[in-house]
Order: C-alpha cells, then structure tokens, then sequence
C-alpha cells in the first residue's frame, strides 16, 4: 500500500477492548523503525492509553500528545520519545484525556494531523485509537489516515459485529485495508 498508493498514515482499530490492537500497533511500527524508515507511533486511545506500558516509558504529564492535538500547545513544538537504536519516534499520554470528543472535530486537530503528514519528519504514521465499542469518535479520524486496520481477536467477538464493524469502516471512504486475526490457536488451521 505505502508504494504502490503512496499511503503513509495508518489507523488500527478493533471492534472490543483486550483484542491486541495497542501491541499490534507497536510491533507494526517497530518492524517499520528497523528497516530504516521514520515512524511515529501516535496513542490516540484518549479513553485508555497504553503505549506508554506497552514500551515501558514513564511519560511525563506536559509531554502528552492530547495537549498539542487539541490545540492547547503547538504542535510543532511537541517532542516525540524515541524508541532505543530505531528511528521509531512515539506520541505518548499519561493519562486519558475524556474530553477529546469535544476537540477532535476542531481545525485545530486538522491542522495538528496534516502538519505530521506534511511535515516530511515520518515515512509511516501509525495511530493507535480506542475500540469502535467504546468510541465511535474513531470514524471522525478516518479523514486523517490513508488505510484503516481491524485487530480482531480468535473467539472474542461475534462475527456480525466485526462485520458490522467492517461496513462501517467501508462507508467513511475507500480507506479499510482489511483485518488482522490476532491470538490464533495452533489447532486452527
């Protein structure tokens, strides 16, 4: 997708909580980092963020991504954690940030994402976002990205609502990429 489409910006997803997304997310991004390219890994799970614990950083409150998404500081002042002996740059929270509903339609968060986009810091960009069960919000960021993803785990949610969750995806655009089955059992074949 990145060379034949040009696509940089990708939003990772699932339909439940606990189905693997905020790891799949970091292993995407690291396998990225170590071949040598740019990537920002963003934690926009505004509700729960666990990319901090995921990479075992202690984050400081001032240095949360939310702050410069919404406004509240410059974006082109924020100072990304770099992960050890890879280009892979992270955007962090230390804490939820409830209130994103309220500025995630703001221009400002427009101008906060095309700036990362345009800014030529990052070959890749890989957003972590909540659930789709816990915040349907997660649509208003696929105007955001190039591709979307669905983390779905083996045996943890119906089929029909992964499908519902499909279609949804689909109707904002021509941006669903398609699933990753996460947590496979080896008697499945």
């Amino acid at each position: 997708m990145h060379r034949n489409e040009k696509a940089k910006v990708f939003l990772l997803t699932s339909y439940a909580e606990n189905e693997g997304k905020s790891t799949t997310s970091a292993n995407i991004a690291l396998t990225l980092a170590r071949r040598n390219n740019r990537v920002a890994l963003l934690d926009m799970d505004f509700y729960k963020s666990s990319l901090n614990k995921v990479f075992e950083m202690d984050c400081s409150e001032d240095r949360d991504l939310a702050l410069h998404l919404s406004g509240k500081k410059p974006i082109e002042t924020y100072q990304f954690y770099k992960h050890p002996d890879t280009e892979l740059y992270l955007g962090l929270n230390k804490r939820s940030h409830n209130d994103f509903v309220d500025w995630i339609h703001l221009p400002k968060m427009a101008r906060a994402m095309n700036y990362l986009r345009e800014s030529g810091q990052f070959d890749y960009i890989i957003i972590d976002t909540p659930p789709v069960s816990v915040a349907a919000e997660v649509t208003t960021l696929l105007r955001f990205v190039d591709r979307t993803i669905l983390v779905t785990r083996t045996d943890y949610v119906y089929a029909e609502d992964i499908n519902d969750v499909i279609l949804t995806l689909s109707s904002h655009g021509k941006s669903f990429a398609g699933c990753i089955l996460n947590d496979v059992y080896r008697e499945v074949s």
